[in-house]
């Protein structure tokens, strides 16, 4: 068992903004900015982190999948 399995680690995300690149038909680039914060059982907590993310996004079939996720410095 891992130790984020043993310490029962809960990670929230949230999406603060999110744009579109490009789009191609049923294929797009998300631009996204994001945070995380991670929690454990014993109450302990992470300062929130900041993220932002290019991801791709394709419909297939009525459901849209997400591929490439590539971090923006």
């Amino acid at each position: 068992m891992t130790t984020a399995e043993q310490s029962k680690a809960v990670t929230v995300g949230k999406i603060s903004a999110a744009a579109l690149e490009s789009e191609n038909g049923d294929t797009g680039v998300v631009l996204l900015a994001a945070s995380s914060q991670v929690t454990n059982s014993n109450g302990a907590r992470q300062d929130p982190r900041a993220w932002r993310m290019s991801v791709t996004m394709t419909r297939d079939g009525g459901k849209l999948k997400m591929s490439n996720v590539e971090f923006v410095p």
